[in-house]
């Protein structure tokens, strides 16, 4: 009887779990971009937009580097379409070509902030579609709180 009684402990509380889990998910998924994007360049050949989500702004020092990321990451963007529509205009096949890059709010936990980066490309050849997930933490620093990103790809950097 007592095996019984652990067990059903045990099944409950994974559940609350999950559902607690599931519905704070929802609560930041409800962070998707709205509004205009901060960062739009819109050519005879391209547009590209850089949107950071509105849920970013209580961290100022993450929605700077998120900012300046995706103005690399469009300006980049930019100059590979313009020599591909000065060299090749026939890949463009008569439409414009189009990159979105989003930033939203995973979630917080105490000095840990989880961002997702989706990436959206089309080209008259092919669609991308790529999402990554970034975890900032703060970090003891003398001149104030740094973000430390973790990312697969790359080393772990820190920007002050």
């Amino acid at each position: 009887m007592i095996g019984v009684s652990v067990c059903r402990k045990f099944l409950l509380s994974a559940f609350l779990i999950s559902a607690w889990q599931w519905l704070s998910s929802l609560a930041f998924a409800s962070d998707a971009p709205a509004g205009k994007p901060q960062i739009s360049i819109e050519k005879q050949y391209v547009v590209i937009s850089v949107t950071v989500g509105p849920a970013l702004q209580p961290f100022a020092a993450l929605f700077a580097d998120c900012l300046a990321e995706g103005k690399a990451w469009a300006n980049e963007k930019n100059s590979d379409s313009a020599a591909e529509w000065r060299d090749n205009r026939q890949s463009f096949g008569g439409m414009q070509w189009s990159y979105n890059r989003d930033y939203t709010l995973r979630s917080v936990a105490g000095r840990h902030v989880s961002v997702v980066r989706r990436t959206h490309g089309s080209t008259a050849a092919r669609i991308r579609i790529s999402a990554s997930t970034q975890f900032y933490g703060t970090m003891p620093h003398t001149n104030g709180s740094a973000f430390a990103r973790v990312s697969p790809k790359r080393p772990t950097t820190v920007r002050s």
